[in-house]
């Protein structure tokens, strides 16, 4: 473990967009960021699914929109499968109750 010496002597890291000290790195493109211009989340596989990753906001900005649409394109084909799923099911059992009552049980 650095002593104290030897933590004051190293220079503080700094935010790329406006030189405050910085709170983190972004793990997309490796830069420091402070409080007003980095921290945002999003998801990736590089950690194991369902994982979230701190990035900048200038990675945020041009990962977050495609990320959204890519969660949303999931949703709504969940849901379609699911209707069509629905709507098989409910013709497979009054295709039965038809053929029960045409040919007898």
């Amino acid at each position: 473990m650095a002593s104290t010496k030897e933590a004051e002597a190293r220079p503080a890291s700094r935010c790329y967009e406006c030189g405050n000290e910085a709170i983190g790195a972004c793990s997309s493109c490796g830069r420091f960021y402070c409080n007003n211009h980095g921290g945002g989340r999003v998801a990736t596989n590089l950690h194991g699914p369902g994982m979230a990753v701190a990035v900048c906001h200038d990675c945020y900005a041009a990962i977050g929109p495609a990320q959204t649409a890519y969660v949303n394109f999931r949703l709504v084909v969940g849901i379609i499968f699911f209707v069509i799923m629905t709507i098989l099911g409910i013709m497979a059992l009054m295709s039965r109750e038809l053929s029960r009552r045409h040919f007898g049980p």
